[in-house]
């Protein structure tokens, strides 16, 4: 293996990119100071893998960027490449040409590339391992290591002996290993954590699993018990119901048969009433025929009284006449006898005729006076009897509406007492009901503040349970997003890299060729991997290049002569090859140049990409005259003005060719993909890597977010089954508030119309018992009236007949004065005729007798007429008495009448009442029923709410879990009481247990087999760690004794005599001991190397140095300035050595000791033409040599 060639651009002073090229032998590297030739030495370290910027004489990593100058800008990153032949395969890799490459951007951003391909730093650390090579190694020593090698410091000296002894890899091996020990153990110390705390929650969470399938065992059975107690209450609460629905209608229609009842009974007491009315009627008019009846009669009797007088009168006068008659018959014969005394007679009949005129007219005036006295009297007791028929129809009026009221009243109090009773009920259940009410209401406020509080709680919880869910979800999700985009970018990644290796996409004959040159430095490979082109540009290129991207660069004609000649050998097809020697690309002339500042032109498409400078001619041929433009308008434009002497691509891939073709629309290459390859494996590298720590994070986030989760679960589950337990006991007060309510509201409203009908019934009784007082006051004003107008008419009815009896006694007077009067009148015109006529006297008196006879028969016939008249009144007044007694019995029956028109009444208020109560009665007991009806109904719905909001069914649906076996509900709810205790024991219950535990049972199994495996772990590296230290003891011992003679050897060497040797302070702990270093040089005693003088020093460093060249060759080895501090004498020694050296070992010197360039092969000078910017010319000394 050797160095073939380093590249740098943008490392410290090199601004622009720099290619050295290394032959075998003796590279020399030499410059004035300042000039930047060390920094070619940094360099290599650098690209090797030198983390520290103090080791690379600078202060931070971004030291190493070409930082710019006056002239010049700093550069944005640095890279620095380093090609190896490996020919032999001194690297363990299949490839015969390595090249190494390392970027740093100013950001601090750094990439490592391996074949161009980007890896890890640990990949090149590994691939350089015990090769001597690396910025440990002793492959590159600088003026620095020189004083490491011969440091105080054990561990510093110690890293390049070993390196020397080549036990770095195990040393590494070994490191890993106890670092792998060291975290097997930690993984065990929190594998052995995990499983105490998985054991600690192991155990309870067993007992909660069984618990919590005791409990959801019991649940079920509670469930199914509960169902089939639901389902018979719910029957039997349907039959119940049907029951109360039967008594509701049964008591509805005898309600309506009693309401019916008191309608008929009121329509009867209306009949009654009627009748009362018809009866009073009739006893009104009864008093009034009876009254007239007693003033017809009274009429009769006093008509037959003066029929009477007037018979006797008529008799009297009859008997008087006929008397007189025979008197005057007496008279004329006494006058016949008496003849001689008529003179003196008639001067006493004149003088008795005289006196009786007198008398007579006297008493006619008298009689008059008492006839109209009669009259009078007559007038006012007619007037009177008229007002004594009003008074008695108003005193019976009065009576009846007393008798009507005093029923009413008697009913009104009945019935005011009967409510009085009620009333107290009512007031004393309202009472109750109010007191009730408030201790419920009290309750209901208590539980409701619970239930609110509760809710607050369970809402915050919720509102927690689910802003954890939710973020636990979202992060879930968001990890298995992680995961499938890591799987995809992984399957990505891994299938670019196949198709990278397998060279997938390309052309048989590429891949063919590229095999089989796998191994051949003069294969650069294709075109589509040694550009690396723009995102934005890859559709462009790809389109312009096609196939051209599978076109095979070669390093010269002959490499591609070969390869051709074995495709043809072998059939294996045909491709295109570039030789780096013949393919000479040319660009645009400045006039054409000029178009690129056209409007749409983007740029030329050989400056848009990115690619080694020894690839530039081949680049130019493809691309050199080429433009981007941003659409195909802006190419026709620029290709017009160029006159179609170059190539335009437009980013959307339309191409237009020279000459004026055109080329677009879709296309299925697939170039596209290989043009891309490399870029998306980086940044897929990128974003496996960003991906896999944001992954790591976001598990540590989920299982903080879980275990938050699961705690808030736990107090949400706790809190919400309160709040149920609350809520049920919330709704059950609420239910009997409301229900008490609608009583007390029941009670209240029929207390008030209690009092209201009490009020109406006080007032009615008040107005009854003011109309009573008036009744009772008019009917005793009207009976006073009566009385005093009955005495009064009495007092008149005496009057007028003692009045009758006047004129009747007057009459007879008159009729006796007159008939006097008459009879002296006529005794006189006798006596007076007897003078006259003395023979006619006795005529007269015979006619005066005849007359008197005549009129006496005229008299008896008036008797007979009165008599008659007087029998005729005799049988008017019979008739009258006949109807007297006819009305008297019309009065009985309709006393009996009104009899039992009371009896009836009251037989009507008692069955009115009788009915009233039985109304009250039916009421009362269809009232109960329907609140029962609705208790039960309220029942019926509260177990369908409650078995509805428990296990959300209905009864139809609960049907489908009935017990076939008729079990009694007794036994139902024994059992179903039995398991409600059996969970109530069980207490609080994590249903999620049985899952948890499960899944903990799970983890603590898992946790055991990896406890099983760390602590097979721990054992497997601690034997390998244990075998490692052995076989790094054995090879150190045997490697540094090696060692110790080469020192010897090389000491002498170089110093021309002397003593060396190198020991083990402690041979028994050979790994850790310190490495001592003593030398002699040829005249001087045994002493330490800090007593040595600096040239002294640096030649037994220089003799480690080749000792170590010697145990153990390297590659290539980088010398800086290592022997600045030599004399020139010591100079040919050491230049005279390295010569020797140099046939196996290529040096790559940096030097300004003409000694040292004396012995070089070649030289490159380092120069510093512009200020701070270094620049390099070769020079090959062999063409000088000879």
């Amino acid at each position: 293996m050797k160095l073939k060639s380093i590249e740098i651009y943008g490392f410290k002073s090199f601004a622009d990119r720099t290619l050295l090229e290394f032959n075998q032998g003796i590279t020399g590297i030499v410059g004035p100071n300042g000039s930047g030739k060390s920094n070619i030495s940094d360099a290599v370290r650098w690209v090797l893998g030198e983390q520290s910027p103090k080791a690379l004489r600078g202060s931070k990593m971004e030291d190493v960027i070409f930082s710019g100058t006056d002239h010049r800008k700093a550069l944005p990153y640095c890279e620095v490449s380093l090609l190896f032949d490996n020919e032999d395969g001194s690297l363990n890799t299949d490839f015969s040409e390595v090249m190494v490459t390392r970027r740093a951007y100013r950001s601090g951003e750094g990439e490592y590339y391996l074949n161009k391909n980007l890896c890890r730093l640990k990949d090149i650390l590994e691939l350089f391992r015990d090769t001597g090579i690396g910025k440990e190694g002793y492959s590159i020593i600088g003026q620095g290591r020189i004083d490491d090698i011969l440091s105080v410091k054990s561990n510093e000296r110690r890293q390049v002996f070993e390196e020397a002894a080549g036990i770095v890899t195990y040393r590494v091996r070994k490191e890993e290993a106890e670092r792998n020990l060291q975290k097997t153990r930690e993984n065990l110390v929190r594998v052995n954590d995990i499983i105490d705390e998985i054991s600690l929650r192991l155990d309870p969470l067993k007992q909660q699993a069984e618990d919590a399938k005791t409990y959801l065992s019991n649940a079920e059975r509670l469930k199914l018990l509960e169902l089939n107690i639901f389902i018979i209450r719910q029957d039997r609460l349907k039959i119940r119901l049907n029951s109360i629905e039967e008594r509701i209608k049964n008591h509805s229609e005898a309600l309506f048969s009693a309401q019916e009842n008191i309608k008929l009974l009121t329509e009867k007491r209306v009949q009654i009433d009627e009748k009362q009315e018809s009866l009073d009627e009739k006893d009104k008019q009864q008093r009034k025929a009876q009254l007239q009846l007693s003033e017809e009669k009274q009429e009769a009797t006093n008509e037959r009284e003066r029929l009477q007088a007037a018979l006797n009168f008529h008799k009297k006068e009859s008997e008087r006449l006929k008397n007189e008659a025979t008197k005057l018959e007496e008279k004329l014969a006494d006058m016949l006898s008496d003849n001689k005394n008529t003179g003196e007679r008639q001067k006493e009949k004149q003088s008795q005729l005289d006196s009786l005129q007198e008398k007579l007219s006297k008493e006619q005036l008298e009689l008059s006076r008492k006839e109209d006295n009669e009259r009078e009297k007559q007038l006012e007791l007619d007037n009177h009897r008229d007002e004594l028929l009003n008074i008695a129809n108003r005193v019976t009026d009065a009576k009846t509406l007393e008798t009507k009221q005093q029923t009413v009243f008697f009913q009104l109090n009945e019935q005011l007492s009967q409510l009085a009773q009620v009333l107290v009920q009512k007031t004393d259940s309202f009472k109750k009901g109010e007191t009730v009410l408030s201790e419920i209401v009290e309750s209901a406020s208590k539980v409701s503040e619970q239930v609110e509080n509760a809710k607050k709680d369970v809402e915050t919880l919720l509102i927690k349970r689910e802003t954890a869910e939710e973020a636990l979800e979202k992060a879930i999700e968001y990890e298995h997003k992680m995961v499938q985009d890591m799987g995809v970018l992984n399957s990505k990644l891994t299938l670019l890299e196949e198709m990278a290796e397998g060279y997938e996409g390309y052309y048989n004959a590429v891949k063919q060729a590229i095999n089989i040159s796998r191994n051949n430095p003069n294969v650069h490979g294709v075109v589509a991997k040694l550009i690396e082109v723009p995102k934005e540009y890859e559709t462009a290129i790809d389109m312009l290049l096609g196939g051209q991207l599978q076109h095979i660069i070669t390093s010269d004609e002959e490499t591609a002569q070969e390869i051709i000649d074995y495709l043809r050998k072998n059939r294996l097809g045909r491709t295109t090859f570039l030789p780096l020697t013949s393919v000479k690309g040319r660009t645009l002339n400045e006039s054409e140049r000029k178009l690129l500042k056209t409007e749409g032109c983007i740029g030329l498409a050989s400056e848009l990409i990115h690619y080694d400078d020894k690839y530039k001619g081949i680049v130019d041929s493809l691309l050199g005259r080429c433009v981007i433009t941003k659409d195909l308008k802006s190419a026709i434009d620029i290709m017009r003005k160029g006159a179609y002497r170059f190539n335009a691509v437009t980013l959307n891939g339309d191409v237009m060719r020279a000459g004026g073709s055109m080329t677009g629309g879709t296309s299925q290459n697939q170039s596209a993909s290989l043009l891309g390859r490399e870029r998306q494996r980086k940044e897929l590298a990128v974003s496996i890597k960003q991906l896999e720590e944001a992954l790591s994070e976001k598990r540590n986030e989920i299982a903080e977010l879980k275990k938050e989760y699961d705690e808030i679960s736990v107090s949400y589950i706790d809190a919400d089954k309160k709040l149920n337990e609350i809520n049920l006991q919330y709704a059950l007060e609420k239910e009997k508030l409301q229900s008490t309510k609608a009583d007390v509201e029941k009670e209240r409203l029929s207390l008030d119309e209690t009092l209201q009908a009490q009020a109406q019934l006080e007032l009615a009784i008040d107005d009854i018992n003011k109309d009573l007082a008036d009744i009772k006051t008019r009917s005793e004003a009207e009976q006073v009236d009566q009385g005093a107008m009955q005495q009064k008419t009495k007092d008149l009815q005496e009057m007028l007949k003692t009045a009758r009896e006047d004129v009747a006694l007057q009459r007879e007077i008159v009729q006796e004065l007159a008939l006097n009067e008459q009879s002296a009148r006529h005794e006189l015109l006798v006596l007076q005729k007897e003078e006259k006529l003395s023979l006619s006297e006795q005529e007269d008196l015979r006619k005066r007798a005849e007359e008197n006879y005549r009129l006496s028969s005229e008299e008896d016939s008036k008797a007979q007429s009165v008599k008659e008249n007087l029998a005729k009144i005799n049988d008017k007044l019979e008739v009258l008495q006949n109807k007297n007694i006819i009305q008297q019995e019309e009065a009985s029956k309709l006393e009996i009448d009104r009899q039992q028109l009371f009896k009836d009444r009251k037989r009507n208020s008692d069955e009115t009442e009788l009915f009233h109560n039985k109304v009250n009665e039916e009421s009362d007991k269809l009232h109960k029923a329907e609140l029962l009806y609705a208790r039960n109904e309220d029942e019926r719905n509260s177990l369908a709410s409650n078995i509805l909001s428990k296990y959300d069914m209905t009864y139809a649906q609960a049907l489908d879990y009935r017990f076939e076996d008729n079990i009694p509900l007794p036994s139902l709810e024994r059992e179903a009481n039995e398991k409600r205790e059996t969970i109530k024991r069980l207490g609080h219950i994590n249903v999620q247990a049985v899952e948890e535990y499960a899944a903990t049972k799970e983890r603590y199994d898992d946790m055991n087999t990896q406890k099983e495996d760390a602590e097979k772990a721990e054992k497997d590296l601690t034997k390998l760690i244990d075998r490692l230290l052995k076989e790094m003891s054995l090879r150190f011992v045997g490697e540094f004794k090696k060692l110790g003679e080469h020192f010897q050897e090389s000491f002498t060497r170089l110093f021309g005599g002397g003593t060396a040797a190198l020991t083990l302070s402690d041979p028994e702990n050979p790994l850790i001991c310190d490495i001592e270093i003593s030398a002699q040089p040829p005249g001087k005693r045994l002493q330490l190397l800090s007593l040595l003088s600096g040239g002294e020093r640096a030649l037994t460093a220089i003799a480690i140095l080749f000792a170590m060249l010697k145990l153990k060759p390297t590659p290539f080895c980088v010398l800086d300035e290592i022997e600045a501090a030599l004399d020139d004498a010591n100079i040919g020694h050491f230049a005279e050595y390295l010569s020797e050296f140099a046939k196996t070992t290529q040096f790559i010197v940096v030097t300004h000791r003409k000694g040292t360039m004396e012995c070089c092969d070649s030289l490159y000078g380092v120069a510093m033409q512009e200020k701070g910017v270094s620049t390099m010319v070769s020079v090959n000394l062999e063409d000088y040599k000879h």
